[in-house]
């Protein structure tokens, strides 16, 4: 199969192989592998769904399909999907501890918040206080004034 210039084979490139009686006897000759099974392979690979698998994946695919089941099999199957599992534990791992980093200053910074809003809601009160006891003795100082003029 023919991959393009960046490694990658498509999956219209691999059923056009597949198609060609020739490359399919060829491809028969060296696995025993059904010509379905071969067709979904590609499908199996393309864990992404892109409609595109690189050249490493393939020849790894073509060769896990080749293989029979074996001890031998399974033990390389089980080895691969433990060391796949710890790398993503590791970068669970990672995303976790990003998570609690961004947590924590989501946290300080609201308290922060919370403070310069409180130390503002005090002064808005004590203002408001102010001008209510300003207002009050202006009224009263204007009461007092009338009375003065209406005597």
């Amino acid at each position: 199969a023919a991959a393009s210039k960046d490694g990658q084979l498509g999956k219209q490139d691999w059923l056009e192989v597949l198609a060609s009686p020739y490359y399919l006897r060829k491809i028969h000759d060296v696995a025993n592998v059904p010509t379905q099974d071969l067709v979904r392979m590609f499908d199996w690979l393309d864990v992404n769904r892109k409609g595109s698998i690189n050249q490493e994946d393939f020849v790894s695919g073509f060769e896990w399909l080749n293989e029979p089941v074996t001890g031998k099999s399974l033990l390389k199957l089980q080895t691969a999907v433990r060391h796949r599992a710890r790398k993503i534990e590791t970068k669970v791992d990672c995303l976790r501890d990003e998570v609690d980093a961004v947590s924590t200053s989501v946290i300080k910074r609201k308290e922060e918040a919370e403070a310069v809003l409180s130390q503002a809601l005090s002064r808005i009160q004590a203002e408001t206080e102010r001008l209510r006891q300003e207002r009050e003795l202006a009224e009263s100082e204007e009461a007092e004034v009338r009375a003065e003029i209406e005597q």
